[in-house]
Formats: structure tokens, C-alpha cells, sequence
């Protein structure tokens, strides 16, 4: 389930991305999410946002 503060990874490298938010515009499903800082290669925050039926073909869930 993709909530606020979940961490989720890409599927062909280590990149790691955090939640910011899910939100509701205009009957479709926003996640905003931003490289998370636990990477230590990571200097700049980067920030992105995709509908959340792309959000998760893209990304899995990792444990926190």
C-alpha cells in the first residue's frame, strides 16, 4: 500500500524514494515522492510525482 512515509526502491538498481504524500486531484491518485537521504551518495533532494498505478509498475515496497 503506498501511504506517506513509506520507502520504496526501483527494480534495476539500489536507488532509494520515500512517500512525501498520496493525494486526490481530479479523480486521480497522486503519489509525490523524493530520493531518500539515507543514501549517502544522494547531495541534492530530488523530487518527483506520477500517477499511482505507474508509482507501483515501477517501484516495490521495501522494509523499513
Amino acid at each position: 500500500m503506498v501511504k506517506e512515509g513509506t520507502i520504496w526502491g526501483t527494480y534495476n538498481d539500489e536507488k532509494k524514494f520515500r512517500v512525501i504524500s498520496v493525494t486526490e486531484i481530479d479523480n486521480h491518485t497522486w503519489v509525490y515522492y523524493r530520493l531518500d537521504k539515507c543514501n549517502p551518495n544522494i547531495t541534492e533532494c530530488q523530487e518527483w510525482s506520477c500517477y499511482i498505478e505507474s508509482f507501483v509498475q515501477r517501484f516495490r515496497q521495501l522494509p523499513e
